[in-house]
């Protein structure tokens, strides 16, 4: 802490501490506090300022959040809103006058970084800045609110179903679906049920601090692992507890896999575990040499799952034997860690390492049949389609090889570098989104499509994949999109679930997805 800083802080400590001290006093501290926090915001505007000069968009983000945040005004606008929302207009316009005589640069503060947001393609984020900043009388910030909602607003290629915004800044970690409900984990600790149809809110809980994988649904219930080391099992109709496991002694990071009435998850004590879908008792579990940060995937009778401790594990479903793990005990050939969950496609079995690398092994003795490289670290999860491999996760790039030699067969590089999720497959449509990115991207894995002409790239000659569009969301993409039918579920880091249909209006012409 500066000198400056600790020193009002001792002034105004001293001021409001002292026994018998009078209103003026109490007062007169309060517009020390105030000027300082004032100035200090100031600062923060000229910093985003500097940063945004240099390029550096997301940091110029911080600093103008810290601004606003700084400001001695931000309560004041917070009790304003409120009483807006709670339909007490008066009441409300009277706290906003209060505003600007508490912080002469807050409009300020709002205004530029609601112009950091919206170039960020963070509509939804930048509009609500806007219109604090217009509250205060900025024409200038109504107008740019007007015109990012009418954007909003527009029809997009994909038609919108429904929205709906969870609110209480909860940041979706996973999704996933039964036959009429939505489920959503998220990085507050909380899970919501939403109508798979309309959106609608059915019920909600607060289980953990936070949630950092997806949950899984089976057998009426919603499963899903927390930081608080417990793997719960809440009933899908209400929420209410079923049961919940005990037996990890560290963080779940990754959602269960579910077979065979067992739910298998990995934590970060090393250990795979399978308990049972009905009681959640332990079956048995699987010490590994580190932690275990993706999910398992369960295949006739076999649980396969990759370590930290740079070994991919096939594992007896029924009796938690081990039988096989790569590479082999004594192998010459070393992963990095497997931060990934296989996929599976025939007899052949893929995953990702932290090296870069795209491994392929015969399923039944996990004997290597190839490694390709992807260039960058891979965590996350693969998607096969026929052919080809492709991955993403934990990268920049998408990479599709082929699956019978490892062979590159196209790639596509994110333009913004951001860092890509998994991908996601929905019949010969591959869609994909990214870090820091509001858009959905999809690509048609066909071999032809008559409305579109521009490889990503070709082999031989041959047209391989054809980019086909995408859609803009309006604020970041949070976590992989979810295909439930016709309709594609998207989390956006705003805490909004948007709800699009995937009979597409009509064709985009050529060369306008990308």
């Amino acid at each position: 802490m500066q000198k400056s800083t600790l020193y009002l802080v001792l002034l105004v400590s001293l001021a409001l501490g002292l026994a018998g001290c009078g209103d003026a006093l109490r007062q007169r501290a309060e517009v020390i506090r105030r000027n300082y926090q004032s100035t200090v915001a100031e600062r923060y505007i000229a910093e985003g300022d500097r940063l945004l000069k240099e390029g550096q968009v997301e940091t110029a983000v911080l600093a103008y959040r810290k601004a606003v945040d700084v400001s001695p005004a931000a309560a004041i606008m917070s009790q304003a809103e409120r009483l807006a929302q709670e339909g007490k207009v008066q009441e409300a316009e009277g706290e906003y006058n209060k505003i600007l005589q508490a912080d002469r640069a807050y409009d300020l503060a709002l205004h530029k970084l609601a112009d950091a947001y919206a170039g960020q393609g963070r509509r939804r984020m930048a509009i609500i800045y806007y219109r604090q900043a217009a509250r205060l009388g900025d024409a200038d910030a109504a107008q740019a609110g007007v015109r990012l909602a009418d954007q909003l607003k527009a029809p997009s290629l994909l038609p919108l179903r429904w929205q709906r915004t969870l609110g209480g800044d909860n940041v979706p970690a996973g999704l996933a679906a039964s036959r009429s409900m939505l489920f959503v984990t998220t990085n507050r600790g909380q899970v919501f049920a939403l109508d798979l149809q309309t959106g609608l809110a059915l019920w909600q809980g607060q289980i953990a601090k936070s949630i950092t994988g997806a949950p899984a649904v089976a057998g009426g219930l919603v499963l899903f692992g927390g930081d608080d080391n417990v793997l719960h099992a809440l009933q899908a109709s209400d929420g209410k507890p079923a049961w919940k496991s005990e037996e990890a002694k560290a963080q779940i990071f990754a959602g269960p896999e579910v077979g065979d009435d067992t739910a298998y998850f990995g934590s970060a004590d090393g250990n795979l575990y399978a308990v049972s879908l009905q009681n959640g008792n332990l079956k048995w579990k699987y010490a590994t040499g580190g932690p275990i940060h993706a999910s398992p995937v369960v295949r006739e009778g076999i649980v396969y799952f990759g370590s930290v401790d740079k070994h991919l594990y096939a594992v007896d479903a029924r009796k938690g034997t081990l039988r096989w793990q790569f590479p082999p005990e004594g192998a010459e050939e070393m992963l990095d860690a497997v931060e990934y969950t296989p996929a599976l496609a025939g007899e052949r079995i893929y995953f990702g390492a932290n090296n870069g690398r795209i491994y392929a092994l015969n399923r039944a003795n996990g004997r290597l049949i190839w490694v390709a490289s992807a260039g960058e670290a891979e965590y996350g999860r693969l998607a096969v389609f026929k052919e080809t491999v492709l991955s993403s996760s934990g990268s920049t790039k998408l990479v599709a090889v082929n699956a019978f030699n490892g062979q590159e067969r196209w790639s596509w590089k994110h333009e913004a570098e951001s860092f890509l999720k998994e991908p996601v497959l929905f019949e010969s449509t591959l869609l994909l989104t990214a870090d820091r990115d509001s858009r959905v991207f999809a690509f048609d894995l066909s071999p032809q499509a008559p409305w579109q002409k521009s490889p990503v790239r070709s082999e031989n000659g041959q047209l391989l994949a054809i980019p086909s569009w995408k859609l803009d969301t309006g604020e970041w993409v949070a976590v992989a999109p979810l295909v439930v039918e016709n309709t594609v579920y998207v989390a956006t880091s705003d805490g909004t679930i948007l709800a699009y249909s995937l009979l597409v209006r009509e064709p985009p012409g050529p060369g306008s997805a990308f």
